[in-house]
């Protein structure tokens, strides 16, 4: 009877003769709570790399290409229009002084008409100066595409309003009370060159640093 129930025991497993069956421990290390799975990192290790490859493509490039030639260089006609009317004989020396003088002595009533007539002419010139500025200004901005500061974009905006002020001066020539000069020229020039200088100030502040 004894030997029957000594080879009945020897049998039974382990686990049912105890209240609590316990799993065998698995030679596998636990993974910690909240870790992330081994296929899961290297699910994210592969795609890091193309969406940082998608980052440099899109992101490279600050801002889109200017829309269309006519939204270009439309602003550059109106404006030079803009320029042509005013060297009509409309805006001589002799009209706009019928203007400015009387409003200039009434800012300056103790000014002697001599310091009048040269603040009226300096208003002139710095009129030329901003005119040619602008138009040097929306010359680069047709004339360079990706919006990118170019010196060789800033040297032919230069050279074209240069060319243009030339043409302004001789227009100048047949307009009765009006007179091609070349001081005038120059100012023009000056204003051209100066919108270039601004532009290329713009674009050295705001330049992004290597990192």
């Amino acid at each position: 009877m004894r030997s029957s129930r000594a080879r009945t025991r020897a049998r039974t497993p382990a686990c049912s003769r105890s209240s609590t069956c316990w799993p065998a421990r698995s030679s596998r290390p636990r993974r910690a709570a909240g870790a992330t799975p081994p296929s899961a990192r290297r699910s994210r290790a592969s795609s890091t790399p193309s969406s940082a490859k998608t980052c440099s493509t899109s992101c490279a490039v600050p801002s889109p290409k200017l829309s269309s030639p006519l939204g270009r260089w439309l602003p550059v006609v109106a404006w030079a229009g803009v320029i042509w009317t005013l060297s009509s004989g409309s805006f001589s020396g002799e009209r706009t002084g019928e203007v400015l003088l009387p409003l200039l002595s009434t800012l300056f009533p103790h000014a002697t008409p001599g310091q009048l007539d040269a603040v009226h002419q300096g208003l002139r010139k710095l009129a030329h100066f901003a005119e040619y500025l602008i138009l040097s200004v929306l010359l680069y901005r047709a004339l360079d595409v990706e919006r990118r500061w170019s010196l060789r974009a800033a040297v032919l905006a230069l050279v074209l309003a240069g060319l243009y002020a030339g043409s302004d001066e001789l227009h100048q020539w047949f307009v009765p009370g009006r007179g091609a000069r070349l001081n005038d020229w120059l100012i023009d020039v000056s204003g051209a060159a100066a919108g270039q200088g601004l532009l290329a100030a713009r674009a050295q502040r705001f330049r992004p640093r290597p990192a």
